[in-house]
């Protein structure tokens, strides 16, 4: 029965953007742009030479004739960095490959957020026009009763036939199913809300 179901007091027309954050969707979203954010700083990291620090620290020959040729210098400027360390550009190419990563999901973060504000949106609307449809029907409700109980009365005393109480009868059920009808859609979009929220609350 609807008359068993209760809304919040009050309705809100606006709402803080904090609370789509609980969103399912923008939690993923957001998880996935972590991730590729983590992979830039792991696939950075790997561009550190790994070696074995020692007297030599620097160089990576162990021997005295290549100690400090140019090819086998760490610290080498520009195209002396040595390419062992580097894996042959493959390490720069994974952070290359990272950072695209992170940029797709972050296009994909921006695009979840932007669609579950404008689904938000549409429904706090729709439930401003559910409040506004509803107390019209209520005041229908109203008026059309108070129509058939001047009527009811008239028709006691003899002043009216049957057949205007039936009409205003009818009159009276159709006002009641209107106002029936946007009660009900006022709670589908309410229900509507709090899955676009998340589960999240209106306090």
């Amino acid at each position: 029965m609807l008359t068993d179901i209760s809304l919040p007091h009050q309705l809100p027309l606006s709402l803080p953007s904090d609370l789509v954050r609980h969103r399912p969707d923008i939690l993923a979203a957001e998880a996935q742009l972590h991730a590729a954010s983590a992979g830039i700083g792991v696939s950075t990291a790997a561009l550190f030479p790994s070696f074995t620090l020692n007297a030599n620290y620097g160089a990576i020959s162990g021997t005295a004739n290549t100690l400090f040729s140019s090819k086998n210098n760490v610290w080498g400027i520009g195209a002396n960095v040595t390419a062992p360390i580097f894996k042959g550009g493959t390490l720069l190419s994974e952070r290359l490959a990272a950072i695209e990563a992170y940029k797709v999901s972050l296009a994909n973060y921006k695009q979840t957020v932007l669609a579950a504000f404008a689904q938000v949106a549409d429904i706090v609307r729709a439930l401003e026009h559910d409040a506004e449809l509803t107390r019209t029907e209520a005041q229908t409700v109203k008026d059309a009763q108070l129509s058939m109980d001047l009527l009811k009365d008239n028709y006691r005393a003899g002043m009216v036939n049957y057949l205007h109480v039936m009409v205003t009868d009818i009159q009276y059920r159709q006002a009641k199913i209107g106002y029936l009808q946007a009660k009900a859609q006022q709670l589908q979009d309410t229900t509507a809300l709090f899955v676009a929220l998340g589960g999240g609350t209106l306090d």
